[in-house]
């Protein structure tokens, strides 16, 4: 009685920390396939039968079935102006422990250990060194597998 939908597009490196805090900001391009993904998940909804649609904004509304096509995309043009409109979250973080042979341009080796030790690996998505765009689990669980598999991971 109760779907869900998300939807995921690249923002490779465009956060930076400042002062502790979190400073990602949005281009306008970002925002408008923001605007036509959200309004065609909820046409997609209310064509399987929903009969509303709570679009994940800060100032969101209740959408009903019954809705034109057009009457949604005007929703979603009038809804969101600014990237803070926009509820973001991401559920497969990538890159904060990016792989590469340079210390400098990376915390983990080719072999995935922290870069000046010998005894700590990481295994997760966050080697990755961008997002790739396509839900990381299967080929994180690879990366895990040929990191740990057959090997002596310490010693």
């Amino acid at each position: 009685r109760l779907a869900s939908a998300g939807v995921l597009f690249p923002a490779d490196r465009r956060g930076e920390i400042k002062g502790g805090q979190l400073s990602f900001k949005l281009k306008e391009a970002d925002l408008a396939v923001l605007r036509r993904a959200l309004a065609l998940l909820t046409k997609i909804h209310f064509a399987g039968g929903a009969e509303e649609a709570y679009p994940a904004l800060l100032k969101g509304e209740t959408l009903h079935a019954g809705m034109s096509h057009g009457e949604i995309d005007a929703y979603f043009e009038r809804a969101i102006r600014e990237p803070d409109d926009v509820v973001l979250s991401s559920s497969h973080p990538h890159g904060g422990n990016a792989i590469n042979a340079d210390p400098a341009k990376g915390v983990v080796d080719l072999d995935q250990r922290v870069h000046g030790t010998a005894n700590v690996l990481v295994c997760d998505a966050s080697v990755m060194p961008s997002c790739i765009r396509v839900n990381a689990q299967l080929t994180t669980m690879a990366m895990a597998d040929r990191v740990t598999y057959g090997r002596r991971v310490f010693g």
